[in-house]
């Protein structure tokens, strides 16, 4: 035996029951009475996940006393409800996934989920999907997530993606969870230095064992080991000067007590990062020995300079200021710039100026060299470095375009896609990261936050019209730009619309839309828009799949220019060409496509399909009052015209044998839940009436006998004198037989009247 979860109906009937014996159950969830009737008992419910089965013994007993007894067992199996929504199972938090160029064709795995749902058959059957179309991710059918586009953590460091498990019983139920995909860096930039040469001059007399010469700098964008740097020189470097691995200081290793004349070094700086494989970078260093000066050496106030600047400041803003000391007050500095002149300048006095806004999203840092010549003859020269970071200022978002335009019918379903409106934000990490919504709530439509996705919400009452919707993309700073998208509404009929179903998951079949749509025109020569993709259609399909495969039903519109085509031509086509469109599907899907065309189209919207409901339940109530109020009117109208005559008929043939006041009282006494039946009772007994006397006068005198006393009396004062005498002496045997008769009658009156009113009483309450 099998029952239901949380029902009141009985599971079991043992058959009729017993007259005298009863039956015993001992069970804390189910019951039985009298006739064998096994039910659940009030205060005990039913769960399948918790227990699926029960073993009932019943005892049956003939006799309340020294009776006979029988034992039965009876198995009952509980059918399962879909009442349990999937659940995710642990997963990593953050995700990790490699920056790189995925693709379709050589996608990334990132993790496959474990989602259960405590259901059985199919409310424990799981699809995982997005909530709206994501370009980079995709969902494989055992739960693995895929990257099938271009991440660089240079420009976009983590995603956060919602994912939604979808049984499929009935109801649905559903669960989404939310993750963070963190983009880990791989080592794709290579180390830059701030100039691709560097210089300096020393006075031998004065050098040192340890004195700093000039230090060299290095950038690199990746992150981690990929980012960290080491500095050497080729070929083994010299032996007058070495270069700190980790700082880039170039250090005199020696006092040059052996330098003899004027000397130049030059050496090649390489900038290698601790990636794998590790990437590298060079840049040229000349060191200049001199014997003698006649006056104080040219130098800077410092060896290296640190500005910051706002980006996106106006052309001429002032960077920083260098100076360099001439040694006395006759020679005079000028400043030259190595390296970046084209974003930066700078003037006589040392002043270092922007040529243009920076960008901190374009570079954030900038490593300057700048050098300073005196007048002397010939002239001697000092260098310094000079790094420029960019500081990151709230910038406004960016719609790829003012303004979008799209296409969509009527009929298209809920979420289907409209446009994906795309903004960009120039600023770096969570500054850029944009949300999407409509300023102004609409009925027809909505936007995901997330991707930018404008989809219907319900597009019924705009059949033939065009609608501008307002997006808005705002970053976390409270910026915000906003676009006006055109959505022009096409009118259109469920005889516009063709369906067919596929043996494959409903969200791969959502990633494949625009290779469905190109197969199907391939094969039916028109252009194919695909309106909706889900996993239920009101039609009955012309082909039968096993309940085991999944089915997801796709519906689209064939279109010649801005001509919808009629469905039917549509479904001849792809019955024709059944081999060509199931080669054409095969090279989406694979080998083993089975594909059906649906004969029939709902486009009830759940809107439609409730208001639907509610109008047949408002007809249904007034019909049944009108039945009501008929039954009640007719009833009425025969208690005139049934009870008065009856009753002069039974007056009539009082003396009849074997129609007595008792007999026909009792067939006409009814309650006023067997109305119907008493009416029934009211027309055999006239009809037994009539038989009576035609069987005992014949016909003609029945039936004259039949239409009452009054008439009979005034046709006997007419007759002749036999006649009279007959008549007299009927009426004075009948005379005593009348009274008694009408007393009777009286009461039969009173039970008609009283069972008519208890009928009115009933159909009121009714």
């Amino acid at each position: 035996m099998y029952a239901s979860k949380n029902t009141s109906d009985p599971f079991l009937l043992l058959q009729d029951g017993f007259s005298n014996g009863h039956f015993i159950l001992t069970s804390d969830t189910f019951d039985i009475d009298q006739k064998g009737v096994v039910f659940l008992r009030g205060n005990a419910t039913l769960d399948r996940e918790t227990r699926s089965s029960y073993l009932l013994q019943i005892v049956a007993v003939d006799q309340p006393t020294s009776g006979l007894s029988s034992t039965a067992e009876v198995t009952l199996e509980v059918l399962d409800y879909n009442d349990n929504s999937p659940q995710f199972g642990a997963f990593p938090d953050p995700l990790l996934v490699s920056e790189g160029h995925y693709s379709d064709t050589a996608p990334g795995e990132v993790h496959t989920f474990l989602v259960t749902d405590e259901d059985a058959g199919p409310n424990k059957d799981i699809t995982l999907s997005f909530p709206s179309p994501n370009p980079l991710f995709t969902l494989r059918e055992d739960g693995t997530l895929l990257v099938v586009g271009p991440l660089d953590r240079e420009t976009r460091d983590s995603y956060d993606i919602v994912i939604l498990a979808s049984d499929q019983g009935t109801p649905q139920r559903e669960n989404f969870t939310t993750l963070r995909l963190n983009v880990a860096d791989v080592n794709d930039n290579i180390p830059q230095f701030g100039a691709e040469r560097y210089s300096k001059s020393l006075l031998v007399k004065d050098a040192k064992e340890g004195d700093l010469v000039l230090k060299l700098t290095a950038t690199d964008h990746d992150a981690g080991n990929n980012s960290l740097i080491t500095y050497s020189f080729s070929a083994g470097g010299h032996p007058f000067v070495s270069i700190n691995s980790e700082t880039g200081a170039v250090v005199l290793t020696s006092d040059l007590a052996n330098v003899t004349k004027d000397t130049t070094i030059t050496l090649t700086a390489i900038a290698r990062d601790q990636g794998q494989p590790p990437l590298s970078s060079t840049a040229v260093v000349v060191i200049n020995l001199r014997m003698s000066s006649l006056v104080e050496e040219l130098s800077f106030e410092s060896s290296s300079y640190n500005f910051t600047l706002a980006e996106n400041l106006p052309e001429g803003t002032t960077v920083g200021l260098v100076n360099a000391f001439p040694g006395n007050d006759i020679n005079t500095v000028n400043y030259t710039l190595v390296g970046h002149t084209d974003m930066f300048s700078i003037n006589a006095h040392g002043a270092i100026t922007a040529n243009k806004a920076l960008d901190k999203e374009s570079q954030e840092w900038y490593i300057l060299e700048v050098e300073a010549l005196d007048n002397r003859v010939p002239p001697t020269s000092a260098t310094t470095m000079v790094s420029v970071q960019v500081v990151d200022v709230n910038e406004d978002p960016e719609f790829v375009r003012d303004c979008y335009t799209a296409r969509i019918f009527s009929i298209a379903f809920y979420r289907s896609p409209v446009v994906y409106v795309q903004a960009t934000d120039p600023d770096l990490g969570d500054q850029g990261k944009l949300f999407y919504s409509l300023p102004a709530a609409s009925p027809y439509f909505e936007v995901d936050g997330s991707s930018g996705l404008l989809y219907v919400v319900s597009a019924e009452a705009l059949a033939g019209m065009s609608a501008m919707v307002e997006v808005r993309a705002t970053d976390p700073g409270g910026l915000y730009v906003t676009t006006m998208v055109k959505v022009e509404v096409q009118g259109s009929f469920s005889s516009n619309v063709v369906v067919i179903s596929l043996n494959q998951a409903a969200n791969a079949v959502e990633n494949k839309i625009p290779e469905v749509e190109s197969a199907l025109g391939r094969v039916i020569d028109w252009t194919v828009d695909v309106i909706g993709v889900s996993n239920t259609n009101g039609g009955a399909s012309i082909s039968r799949t096993s309940r085991q495969e999944p089915k997801t039903y796709v519906s689209f519109i064939a279109m010649a220019g801005v001509e919808v085509i009629w469905s039917e031509d549509v479904k001849r086509i792809l019955r024709t060409e059944s081999d060509a469109l199931k080669a054409e599907l095969e090279k989406v899907f694979g080998k083993g496509l089975q594909y059906a065309v649906e004969e029939e189209v709902s486009v009830l919207t759940s809107d439609v399909a409730v208001i639907a409901l509610a109008v047949l339940l408002a007809i249904s109530m007034l019909v049944l009052m009108l039945i009501v109020a008929l039954s009640v009117v007719k009833f009425r109208r025969m208690k005139k015209h049934v009870v008065d005559p009856h009753r002069e008929k039974f007056d009539i043939d009082r003396q009849s044998e074997g129609f007595t006041n008792t007999a026909r009282k009792t067939s006409v006494t009814f309650a006023p839940d067997q109305a119907s039946v008493g009416r029934t009772s009211l027309k055999q007994d006239q009809r037994s009436w009539q038989e009576g006397l035609e069987s005992q006068t014949g016909p003609e005198e029945g039936s004259t006998r039949g239409e009452g006393w009054e008439s009979r009396r005034s046709r006997s004062e007419t007759t002749d004198t036999g006649g009279d005498r007959e008549a007299g002496s009927r009426e004075a045997e009948g005379g005593a037989e009348r009274e008694r008769g009408g007393a009777s009658t009286g009461h039969l009156d009173e039970d008609i009247e009283g069972s008519v009113k208890d009928w009115d009483v009933s159909t009121s309450a009714l």
